[in-house]
């Protein structure tokens, strides 16, 4: 189990541990957490019953990955550690209703402006695509589209959006059961403590995102930005308190501060 804990004596968030499959080195030899024993099949004739069952090795998702929702190098790095995908599509979602998310719990216009803002157009982008997939099939019957249907698709998809809103609750477990239909609850072999534990398991570095996602909506953690003057990276927060997004970043206003008092 992953525990969270804060500073906050009445907070402290205990989260069943996402797990995606283990990667292998150039040797050819497994990176992995655990196993889950028999999770593997593959088929190997036409009947029913011809498979055969392998132990599935699994890695442990790290339950501040959803930082890379906000930090483009962080991205990088977790698809480069996992040998995993995140389309642009389904990233551009999993940030919007972060947002949303951390609106909610925190009360934020700004960040609910964000989100009405994000899902606007990831909206107008379907019907983009879906009108010029009428115009390749009929384009005698269907004009190409232009800076006008741009506007108008994009004012259109706010307007809807904001409609939903009257109920942000349902949007967001409405959206949250899309992502989580292909999680998997499992039992694995957690081989640094030497015992089973229970775990989510996820084929897809979005599903293991989105997973983490209901893990933390009533944890602590909620979007921010640093407080440094010079900085303002957005990150997740690990603490209500935490203003600054690192420790050099803390350590640094602070320093600032001493010698402006020091000047004075």
């Amino acid at each position: 189990m992953q525990v969270s804990r804060t500073r906050d004596r009445d907070v402290t968030v205990t989260a069943i541990p996402v797990l995606l499959r283990g990667t292998r080195t150039a040797e050819k030899q497994w990176v992995k957490d655990g196993v889950v024993l028999g999770g593997w099949t593959e088929k190997t004739g036409p009947e029913a019953d011809d498979c055969r069952v392998y132990d599935l090795p699994v890695r442990m998702l790290p339950f501040n990955s959803l930082e890379c929702l906000t930090n483009g190098k962080k991205l990088g790095r977790l698809k480069r550690e996992y040998g995993q995908r995140l389309p642009e599509q389904a990233f551009l979602k999993l940030r919007a209703l972060l947002s949303l998310t951390d609106a909610l719990r925190s009360r934020n216009a700004e960040l609910l402006r964000q989100y009405v803002q994000r899902q606007s157009v990831i909206d107008a982008k379907m019907w983009r695509s879906i009108a010029e997939s009428m115009h390749a099939q009929s384009p005698e019957e269907f004009a190409p589209w232009s800076e006008k249907d741009r506007n108008w698709a994009f004012y259109t998809s706010k307007e809807r959006v904001l409609k939903r809103l009257k109920r942000p609750y349902n949007v967001i477990g409405a959206e949250m059961t899309k992502l989580l239909r292909d999680v998997r609850f499992v039992l694995w072999w957690v081989d640094r403590e030497g015992k089973f534990a229970p775990g989510l398991y996820c084929e897809t570095l979005e599903t293991a995102l989105a997973a983490l996602m209901v893990s933390r909506i009533q944890s602590s953690q909620a979007l921010a930005v640093c407080q440094r003057k010079g900085c303002e990276n957005t990150f997740i927060r690990m603490k209500r308190n935490q203003r600054f997004c690192s420790l050099r970043c803390g350590n640094a206003a602070r320093k600032a501060k001493e010698r402006s008092k020091k000047r004075r």
